[in-house]
């Protein structure tokens, strides 16, 4: 008796768990699935310090890269903001150091700032 209570309860692991298998083939498949309505946005983020700001874009000197430079675009959407407190473009200083959270735009092949984040300020002359 008790060697069949063992070969049934192994009987049923399997089943279950084949059954788990198949069940997470068929949720994997479906996440891959596009969507035509919905399109992801994949940001990065770039550290560095101010070397030049205008109106419309600022350019850093990569962190850790020697004398590269990165320059972001930003627009009305960019969100500058130094902690909790907004910010604007006006408060961007050279030699500031950031953090700006961007994107590749293909249209425009720019890089599009989304925010920016100061984390430390020039120091002063």
């Amino acid at each position: 008796m008790r060697g069949r209570g063992i070969l049934a309860g192994t009987l049923a692991a399997a089943l279950m768990a084949w059954g788990g298998a198949a069940l997470a083939a068929d949720t994997a498949t479906s996440h891959t699935t596009p969507t035509s309505h919905a399109k992801a946005e994949k940001y990065m983020i770039m550290h560095g310090e101010i070397t030049a700001v205008q109106p419309d874009s600022v350019t850093l000197k990569e962190a850790g890269k020697g004398n590269e430079l990165f320059k972001a675009t930003m627009n009305d959407k960019t969100w500058i903001h130094e902690g909790k407190a907004k910010k604007g473009v006006n408060d961007l200083k050279v030699g500031e150091r950031v953090a700006v959270r961007y994107n590749y735009d293909q249209a425009t092949q720019a890089n599009m700032a989304d925010s920016i984040r100061i984390l430390q300020k020039a120091p002063k002359a």
